[in-house]
C-alpha cells in the first residue's frame, strides 16, 4: 500500500506522478522552508516573569504538569475557556527551556498565534519568541515558537515540548493530516489543552500512556 511519509495518506486517489515521482495532492500544498535545530545552549536560569500569583488549584495542576512532563508522559489539560490553561503550562515551558529543550505552541486559528505573541514574550522575556503563520514566516527559529498547525511541517522531530491549545477547533480536530503532521513534529512529549476535549484526544491520550 503506498503511503505519504509526510502526511500519512493511504487513499490512492490522492498520489500522482510527477517526473517519474510519486507526489501526494492532500499535503502538495505544504511546501517551503523548514526549520534549522539550535545548537547553542543558554546561559541564565529562565523562569516565568508573572506579574500575578495563580491560585491554589492553578499551581497543583502546573505543579502536576511539569511532573508528567519530566517523567517523559503526554498530558491533556481540559479547563473552561479564562481557566488560565497558558499560565499553567509555564512552568514546564520553563523546565524544558533550562534542560536547552525546544519549546513549540502552536493553535489552528491564525488571529491567537497573533494575540498569545505579547503575552509569551512578557512572560519570558529573557529568551527568543518567534511567531510563525501564513504571510509571517522569514523567522522560523527562536527558544519558544508560536505557531498554527498548518506550519508544524517545518518541524520535522523538533520539538521537546509541544503544546497544543483549542484541540477541539476547526481545522485542527479530526483531520488526520494536521495531526499527523502533529506528531512528526514532535521529539519530546506534548500537551494537549481544550474547553471541550473529544472523544479522539481522551483516546490519543491514552494510546500515548499520557495522563
Amino acid at each position: 500500500m503506498q503511503k505519504c511519509l509526510n502526511c500519512g495518506c493511504t487513499e490512492e486517489k490522492y498520489f500522482g506522478l510527477r517526473n517519474s515521482k510519486i507526489y501526494c495532492r492532500r499535503c502538495i500544498v505544504f511546501k517551503g522552508e523548514k526549520a534549522r535545530i539550535k545548537d547553542s545552549k543558554r546561559k541564565m536560569i529562565i523562569k516565568p516573569n508573572l506579574k500575578y500569583s495563580l491560585t491554589i488549584e492553578q499551581k497543583e495542576l502546573s505543579k502536576r504538569t511539569c511532573e508528567a512532563i519530566k517523567n517523559k508522559k503526554d498530558v491533556l489539560i481540559y479547563a473552561v475557556c479564562g481557566a488560565g490553561k497558558t499560565e499553567i503550562v509555564y512552568d514546564s515551558i520553563s523546565d524544558v527551556l533550562n534542560s536547552d529543550g525546544q519549546v513549540g505552541f502552536c493553535i489552528p486559528r491564525k488571529d491567537v498565534v497573533i494575540e498569545l505573541e505579547d503575552r509569551i514574550k512578557n512572560a519570558f522575556p529573557l529568551v527568543k519568541v518567534a511567531a510563525v503563520y501564513g504571510g509571517h514566516t522569514k523567522e522560523l527559529e527562536g527558544d519558544i515558537i508560536l505557531l498554527t498547525t498548518h506550519q508544524l511541517y517545518r518541524y520535522n522531530n523538533y520539538f521537546d515540548l509541544l503544546i497544543i491549545d483549542e484541540t477541539d477547533a476547526f481545522p485542527f480536530s479530526n483531520n488526520e493530516m494536521l495531526i499527523r503532521m502533529f506528531e512528526k513534529s514532535l521529539k519530546g512529549n506534548y500537551i494537549m489543552m481544550s474547553a471541550t476535549p473529544l472523544k479522539w484526544m481522551e483516546d490519543k491520550i491514552k494510546k500515548d500512556k499520557g495522563v
